[in-house]
């Protein structure tokens, strides 16, 4: 799964990832949306099972709908 834009956690919510591969673009290029993960206060962000968050280069974001 790739990201183009914020995932927000509220207060009181808890985002799991469980050994996926978050992709993230990068902000930086080609005038791109900021990019983040933000974890309001009183929200939890979970990563477990070796997940991971990563950026995502200009050439995979394209090739996955995302440029």
């Amino acid at each position: 799964m790739n990201v183009l834009g914020s995932v927000v956690v509220d207060a009181g919510k808890t985002l799991t990832v469980d050994g996926a591969t978050i992709g993230f673009a990068d902000s930086r290029v080609d005038n791109n949306p900021t990019t983040n993960v933000v974890v309001q206060p009183g929200g939890t962000l979970r990563v477990l099972n070796n997940a991971l968050l990563a950026s995502v280069r200009r050439a995979a974001a394209a090739r996955c709908g995302m440029g």
